[in-house]
């Protein structure tokens, strides 16, 4: 299922980045037959408006797929030249759900109290507070 979800995420993703090809919201998925699990994860991987990164990644930390995907993205971003407050994100993020997918944190844990334990506190304050404006509910076009 993580690869589907990871390529259904970019499709949407690139939506958002102005592609007008790139039309895509969950109704889509659902009407493609797509499992009400994946749907779930789905929509647990795209990103909020006015939703913080850190809100964002504890919302997410309850989907297991969903979880193995973002990690896995945020890998792949490190090799992408990130600037300082992807990679901020992406030091803070990492750590973080590979504790939530190996037991050692409960998902939904709070993320802000893990950066500052782990000595991530500055990277944490920079990148992971701002509230984030982008697009439209992917439940309506």
């Amino acid at each position: 299922m993580e690869r589907m979800l990871a390529l259904a995420h970019d499709v949407i993703e690139a939506r958002f980045k102005g592609d007008p090809s790139q039309d895509w919201i969950l109704e889509d998925f659902r009407y493609l037959g797509y499992s009400e699990e994946f749907l779930a994860n789905l929509d647990a991987l795209t990103r909020r408006d006015h939703e913080t990164y850190g809100q964002y990644i504890m919302r997410l930390s309850h989907f297991p797929s969903a979880c193995k995907v973002k990690l896995f993205d945020n890998f792949s971003n490190l090799f992408d030249d990130p600037g300082m407050v992807q990679e901020a994100r992406y030091t803070v993020s990492i750590p973080y759900l590979t504790k939530i997918l190996s037991g050692e944190l409960e998902s939904g844990s709070n993320i802000e109290m893990f950066a500052h334990c782990a000595g991530l506190g500055a990277k944490y304050n920079l990148a992971m507070t701002k509230p984030h404006v982008r697009h439209e509910s992917l439940e309506a076009k």
